[in-house]
């Protein structure tokens, strides 16, 4: 409830598409938002026109880490286990694309997307700064972009599958409360619903 609550409160700034618009154009004058800002449209592009979720696996991690601070560490290793988890994801897939938050059962799906991107993302004990990132450019109606500073601003100072998924149920109670708001505001930025509710969290340094 705490966190629905302050997803209220955030929703509530910039709920106004203008100033929504505002923000956004004053968060593309600070560190790296100017870079997210022109990079992110030809990224979703990639990913929405092989929309497979095990297509072009390295290509795909290669533009998600494009975003992070340092670049992918992970096994040879854990690299092929999770290829082969990202074969078997293309049923799950087939099921939720193009589907909104409010359409899907977050607890049931989550984990198989979250086990799998980590595995060939992150090392073991790294939180898995990249998953957020590679679900949102795979389900971008569904899945918002999430780092540890964004957790710590909604009082969570874990991030891991448990904690996002605490996120998620809270973005669906939002959504479908504000669905008619988020339309007009997907409408107005031209980004998807989950990209809406990024920029409103999203706190550039």
């Amino acid at each position: 409830m705490i966190l629905q609550s302050q997803l209220e409160d955030i929703y509530g700034k910039y709920s106004d598409p203008q100033i929504l618009k505002q923000k956004w154009e004053k968060d593309q004058s600070v560190g790296s938002g100017f870079f997210y800002s022109i990079t992110y449209e030809p990224i979703a592009y990639f990913f929405n026109q092989h929309k497979d979720i095990a297509d072009h696996l390295e290509l795909k991690i290669a533009l998600v880490f494009s975003w992070n601070p340092k670049i992918c560490e992970v096994s040879k290793t854990r690299f092929c286990e999770g290829r082969k988890k990202f074969v078997e994801l293309r049923n799950i897939q087939d099921s939720i694309t193009d589907k909104t938050i409010k359409e899907i059962d977050i607890p049931q799906y989550l984990p198989p997307f979250w086990n799998a991107i980590k595995l060939v993302t992150s090392k073991t004990n790294t939180a898995g700064v990249s998953v957020t990132k590679f679900l949102h450019f795979s389900f971008p109606k569904i899945f918002p972009m999430i780092d540890i500073n964004t957790m710590k601003k909604l009082g969570k100072n874990v991030y891991d599958k448990n904690s996002y998924k605490e996120l998620l149920l809270a973005w669906k109670c939002l959504f479908i409360k504000h669905e008619s708001s988020f339309k007009i505001l997907s409408s107005s930025l031209e980004m998807p619903y989950a990209r809406i509710l990024d920029i409103m969290l999203f706190n550039p340094k």
